[in-house]
This record gives structure tokens, C-alpha cells and sequence, in this order.
């Protein structure tokens, strides 16, 4: 079965959202980890999953005596999202240090949310000791580890 990219499937579900309410129906389209057919009035046929596939695997970075890694499945309460996170932990410890936020990644309450998480893809320090990251949509975010902040890159 051929992978449909994050973007792709939030469109497809805001379209099928759009039609279902075009119809009357009561309910918005239901969304399946299995392979489902849909049919609308004008019996156009979409088959595929809605949920994405799991996150890249990229490796923790460690530099100066500290890990940084990307955190999946949980939401911060003090920044107030889930995804775009970097955690920097004490190598030798393990004790977390900081959390940043590297980019938002605001979710639609009607759409279900790991449909909408867009992860890191690629994590490197540059020679001036700014931390790259890449996300899945390809937009690059340099991150000052020591000010905690993160910009997005042209």
C-alpha cells in the first residue's frame, strides 16, 4: 500500500468533514488504523489508513555532557502542546534539564490527534554549535541550546 504524507491525509479529512456536512450527516467521518473504503453520493471511491505512520527514528544528539532528543507522546502542560519538543537531559544523570519548543504544532480539536503530529527528521549541531533540526514537512529550525530558543530557517 502506498504511504499518503501527513499533509495529504489532513486534506483528505477536512475535505470528507466538508462533504460529510454538505450531506447531513450527524457524523464526522470515522478514522481507522485498518485500510477502509468510503463512498460518497457521487461514488467516488477512497481507499488507505488516516493514520500516519510512526515517527522517523532520529537518534539523541549528545554534546558538552548533554542529550538532546526529541519528545514523542506527551504533552507539556507548561508550554501547552504535544509535538515540536526538544528535551535536553543531563547525559550522565538522565535528569531532564529543559524542554524547548521548536516549532508550534497546534491540533484541531475534530480531527484525531496523532494525524496531526508532524515529527523531527533530522537533528545536527552546525559549526557555529546551533542545533538543526529538519521536521517531516521539510521546514529547518536552528535551535541556541544555551538561550533556549529556536528560529525557523529560510
Amino acid at each position: 500500500m502506498t504511504q499518503i504524507s501527513t499533509p495529504c491525509r489532513l486534506l483528505a479529512a477536512a475535505l470528507l468533514m466538508v462533504c460529510a456536512t454538505e450531506r447531513g450527516s450527524a457524523e464526522p467521518p470515522r478514522t481507522t488504523t485498518k485500510e477502509t473504503v468510503m463512498t460518497d453520493s457521487d461514488d467516488l471511491l477512497m481507499t488507505g489508513s488516516f493514520d500516519r505512520s510512526p515517527p522517523p527514528e532520529v537518534a539523541p544528539v549528545v554534546r558538552d555532557g548533554k542529550r538532546y532528543v526529541q519528545r514523542i507522546g506527551s504533552h507539556d502542560d507548561s508550554i501547552g502542546q504535544s509535538g515540536g519538543l526538544l528535551d535536553i537531559i543531563d547525559d550522565a544523570t538522565g535528569k531532564p534539564i529543559a524542554t524547548i519548543k521548536v516549532y508550534d504544532n497546534t491540533r484541531s480539536p475534530d480531527l484525531e490527534g496523532d494525524v496531526q503530529d508532524i515529527f523531527f527528521v533530522s537533528m545536527a549541531f552546525d559549526a557555529t554549535g546551533r542545533l538543526i533540526i529538519t521536521d517531516e514537512v521539510g521546514r529547518r529550525f536552528a535551535v541556541d541550546v544555551d538561550k533556549r530558543a529556536s528560529v525557523q530557517l529560510p
